[in-house]
């Protein structure tokens, strides 16, 4: 069993026993289920690689190559390569089995028939503990209290799977995330997607239903928290928001748009189909405590007249239910002039 945390700082010798270098990093292609090691990094600067063919073995702090450090053929790192110890540990990562956002500790290794297969993310304790070269001091202590310390493993094969380009985020200095797989995530049950996304940043939950279909999207959605509901559309792109929305029930719609920002919501209503929007303006133009209302109206959407509720810019196949003019509201006749 081997981890990145073992390999990272070994020093590299050739077959004559001369010093080539220390690993900084290991650099993998990404393939299903298991990525593959391509390289033991020995200058981030320079990106510079070692090919794993060149390896021989991995004893201890010690990387063995089979040639000699002239024969050595290091080559640049390709854009396409996703870098262990930067690009994954610390970061956080989907368990689609557990349907949980857990965070890589460290990363475990196996070899198989020569190559060098990622093959499942630590999540517990021993990861940490290992990093600080503790793990034997933290498994000694457990001992003494008739406990055990428990290698917290998740296989990579139920791990939303890298993708290659966002290695580019990391390098333009964005925080990097493992992607979404859609396919893997849709075959979860919603309330189960929804669990999982509530547990990411924005950018992350916007990935997510870029990934699924929109009735799955909306479906998603639904089992949600009004605040996260709000999050997810109000960084979604415009036209791809309005089609989840019209999956959606016209007074869950409502609710949304209510905690918009009132030109954000009039955009959204102008991009759905005539008679979704018409169903959710309707809602819109009744005030807060009118059966069937939304039931939380926004004071930065409301119109600028005392009525409790708002209505957005009307479409040319919808009628204006409030007047600025007369400051009145024709929903409720309560706030005339």
């Amino acid at each position: 069993m081997l981890f990145l945390t073992e390999v990272l700082g070994a020093e590299v010798v050739d077959v004559r026993q001369r010093r080539s270098g220390r690993v900084k990093d290991l650099a993998v292609r990404i393939q299903e289920p298991y990525p593959v090691v391509t390289g033991l990094v020995v200058s981030r600067r320079r990106e510079l690689l070692i090919p794993w063919s060149s390896v021989r073995a991995i004893a201890g702090r010690e990387v063995a190559l089979r040639v000699t450090t002239e024969d050595v053929e290091k080559h640049r790192a390709s854009p396409d390569e996703v870098w262990l110890a930067r690009d994954v540990l610390d970061k956080q990562i989907v368990d689609l089995d557990g349907r949980r956002v857990v965070r890589v500790n460290d990363l475990q290794l196996t070899e198989v028939r020569g190559e060098l297969l990622l093959v499942a993310a630590d999540i517990g304790i021993r990861g940490i503990l290992r990093r600080l070269g503790l793990e034997a001091l933290g498994k000694a202590v457990a001992h003494l209290f008739g406990r055990n310390l428990p290698m917290v493993l998740v296989a990579w094969n139920v791990v939303s799977p890298l993708e290659p380009q966002a290695v580019q985020a990391a390098a333009a200095g964005d925080e990097l995330r493992l992607r979404i797989s859609g396919k893997r995530i849709a075959k979860l049950h919603p309330a189960d997607i929804a669990d999982i996304v509530e547990d990411l940043g924005a950018k992350d939950r916007k990935a997510v239903f870029e990934s699924l279909e929109e009735e799955i999207a909306a479906d998603t959605l639904e089992e949600m928290e009004l605040e996260d509901q709000v999050s997810v559309i109000e960084h979604m792109d415009a036209q791809r928001a309005s089609e989840i929305l019209e999956e959606m029930p016209p007074d869950e719609v409502a609710d949304i748009l209510t905690e918009l920002p009132r030109e954000r919501a009039e955009r959204l209503l102008s991009l759905m189909e005539t008679e979704g929007a018409r169903d959710v303006e309707e809602l819109l133009a009744y005030e807060e405590n009118t059966a069937g209302g939304p039931a939380r109206p926004s004071p930065r959407s409301r119109a600028s007249t005392s009525c409790g509720g708002w209505s957005p810019t009307p479409s040319p196949s919808t009628t204006c239910s409030w007047s600025t003019a007369r400051s009145t509201c024709r929903a409720c006749s309560r706030c005339a002039t």
